[in-house]
């Protein structure tokens, strides 16, 4: 019971303080060292690399846990739910959403801009639909490896399945070779099943168009090569009644109903806000019911 408090208490603390700017920098540094030893790596030892920060990772954390639950279990709690907190990152993804939607709502074209292209790496873009367009795709993408990953997997593992899926991520990030994105994609298989799930279901909360979000998620749920990323956009694109451009791989998702505008990015995050809270309650539920009456 105590990973439910934890996970809760530090989804809490997400929502009111959001992501520390010590903790970006000291995530930036980590990902900067991990690039330089990657580069000096072959193949094998990379893999090798990884499994080793993985294992590490999670074994650090429960060391630590173990030592905190002999002493005091209050202690423990506190700790897990600080290691929570930092795996979680919802208010973060509202926050960059919120300033390129201000901005576009404004006609602040040139600030849009400027913000987007701080955000991602998608190019030099200054047309407000394709802004956007991106934007979205930019929550979407969040949504899974922010909230909803974490959420489950600190739910199913404790705390430690947070720091292990989260080091995952940063490595997929740093590293850039194929066994760190088969990696994450094996272990967002069942993550973006469960999010693309509540991501229909908020829709519906939202009277948005859960039926068209159907279509369109049975359709164009492949059209990108990621086993996961096309299910959680097909979703979004569908809901919202729009298209979605990858300009690097010329896939587009959805029909385009009408233009995408600075709403649709307010809308996607109400859809990520609300699937990410019946992802912790409904997860948070489930394991309840397993400790009371199965374990």
């Amino acid at each position: 019971m105590s990973v439910i408090v934890s996970i809760v208490i530090g989804y809490v603390l997400d929502m009111i303080i959001g992501t520390p700017k010590g903790l970006k920098k000291i995530k930036s540094i980590f990902i900067r060292f991990l690039k330089r030893m990657y580069k000096k790596m072959n193949g094998k030892l990379g893999v090798l690399f990884t499994l080793v920060i993985l294992a590490a990772g999670g074994g650090i954390f429960w060391g630590i846990k173990i030592l905190l639950n002999n002493y005091n279990m209050i202690f423990q709690i506190i700790f897990e739910s600080i290691v929570c907190y930092f795996c979680i990152s919802c208010k973060d993804i509202k926050e960059n959403g919120e300033r390129v939607h201000k901005a576009l709502k404004r006609g602040y074209i040139k600030n849009a801009t400027k913000l987007f292209n701080t955000l991602t790496d998608n190019g030099e873009i200054n047309e407000p639909r394709e802004i956007a367009e991106n934007i979205i795709i930019m929550i979407m993408d969040a949504s899974l490896d922010r909230v909803i990953a974490p959420v489950f997997y600190i739910i199913v593992f404790g705390g430690a399945g947070g720091v292990v899926y989260k080091l995952l991520v940063i490595i997929n990030d740093a590293a850039d070779r194929l066994f760190a994105r088969i990696l994450r994609n094996i272990a967002d298989f069942i993550p973006a099943r469960i999010a693309t799930l509540f991501m229909l279901m908020s829709a519906k909360i939202l009277k948005m168009n859960c039926k068209n979000a159907f279509k369109i998620f049975k359709r164009d749920r492949y059209k990108l090569r990621s086993l996961n990323r096309g299910l959680l956009m097909s979703v979004c694109a569908g809901a919202l009644g729009i298209e979605l451009s990858f300009r690097k791989s010329g896939v587009t998702i959805g029909d385009k109903k009408k233009v995408t505008t600075h709403n649709d990015i307010k809308r996607t995050f109400e859809m990520v806000n609300i699937a990410s809270l019946l992802t912790l309650v409904v997860l948070a539920a489930i394991r309840i019911l397993i400790v009371l009456f199965v374990i």
